[in-house]
């Protein structure tokens, strides 16, 4: 089966692959299908091991040599973010991208971030995002909060309350 073959059975209708490195200028997709992409690929657990360890190396059996590998997104790197898993590229008519599962606020959210002007806007951008999300995720919670608060009567708060039978 041909990439694209899987492409139309994971019903990416907008997604058409050129090479299977992601190199070619011809490889088009949408942010849409690039979200279901990654949550396709998260089901498989060696891609979700593969694309988020940090740093490992490998012995070339040749030659004994040692190759060191390095992952490309500095955030699986930077230990404050919980990354499932992990996809960053470049090329100059997509710019640079950053496809990500991760958790967020306690959820597992999918970040699709297409043509950043720089190399490390995708960067910065995915923790302005994360950063929004878990102080909407706090503003909700103290709003519920605040809500069953008022809820309570006069003197009583919610954790102090007990069900009467």
């Amino acid at each position: 089966m041909t990439m694209n073959d899987k492409a139309k059975r994971l019903g990416l209708s907008e997604t058409t692959f050129r090479d299977p490195a992601g190199l070619h200028r011809g490889n088009l997709s949408t942010a849409a299908d690039l979200a279901a992409l990654v949550n396709a690929a998260s089901r498989y657990a060696l891609i979700r091991e593969f694309t988020t360890v940090p740093i490992d190396s490998v012995t070339d059996r040749r030659t004994g040599w040692k190759v060191r590998f390095v992952n490309t997104n500095r955030l699986v790197r930077n230990g404050r973010w919980d990354i499932e898993l992990s996809k960053t590229g470049y090329i100059a008519d997509a710019g640079h991208c950053l496809l990500m599962r991760a958790e967020i606020a306690e959820r597992p959210m999918t970040l699709v971030l297409l043509n950043s002007w720089g190399e490390l806007t995708k960067y910065g951008d995915a923790n302005r995002i994360r950063k929004w999300i878990d102080h909407a995720d706090q503003k909700a919670r103290n709003a519920t909060r605040d809500q069953q608060a008022s809820l309570a009567p006069a003197g009583d708060s919610p954790s102090r309350r007990v069900r009467q039978s």
